[in-house]
């Protein structure tokens, strides 16, 4: 079953900064942005992790971590909510 979901105006996200929409496996909603990082749309409101570089693509690992293909590198958000830049890092964290 296909849900409609309608969002008013929340600060620093609007139509032209969103650029991808993603589903994760908990059913939570994430927006990646152009200039404000990503958001989750989780009970009813909406979470902000900061990403200093563009957002161009989101994908889930079976572990639950979020991966972020960004116009910079590449970021992570792990499953306690702290976003790390991969390239700089390294995935062999």
């Amino acid at each position: 079953m296909v849900k409609d979901y309608s969002f008013s105006k929340n600060e620093g996200l609007n139509e032209n900064d969103v650029y991808a929409i993603y589903k994760d496996n908990s059913n939570d909603l994430w927006f990646s942005t152009i200039s404000n990082g990503v958001y989750k749309y989780a009970n009813n409101e909406f979470i902000n992790y900061k990403v200093p570089v563009p957002i161009m693509d989101i994908l889930e690992d079976k572990k639950g971590t979020l991966w972020l293909g960004c116009a910079g590198g590449l970021y992570k958000i792990d499953q306690n909510g702290k976003v790390i830049n991969v390239t700089i890092n390294g995935p062999w964290e």
